[in-house]
């Protein structure tokens, strides 16, 4: 059995996380959340949108542990970051997200 690749480098696939994707700025804006893994994540997450703000953010925060290891400073466990994507109209949308790892 072939040993399957890293979605995202620097997290195992299993690792689970949350996350807090937020509009900022929109009245009445939907706050969408949840807990889950990375295999989840590329598998079952269904708004192309939010997926993509959060692939973002899980990619800046694997190099921001990246560049701490490498200077000896702790382990960053989290991340709020803004992001803008382009939704299914090809509009561009900013969205606040927040990654935590558990």
């Amino acid at each position: 059995m072939a040993r399957t690749k890293q979605i995202v480098n620097g997290f195992n696939n299993s690792q689970k996380f949350r996350f807090l994707v937020r509009q900022p700025d929109v009245a009445n804006a939907i706050d969408f959340g949840m807990t889950i893994t990375i295999q989840q994540m590329a598998d079952q997450f269904a708004t192309t949108t939010p997926r993509v703000a959060v692939w973002q953010a899980l990619e800046k925060l694997a190099l921001d542990r990246f560049l701490s290891q490498k200077s000896g400073r702790p382990l960053e466990t989290g991340l709020v970051t803004r992001t803008r994507v382009y939704d299914h109209k090809m509009q561009s949308v900013e969205l606040e997200v927040q990654v935590d790892l558990f």
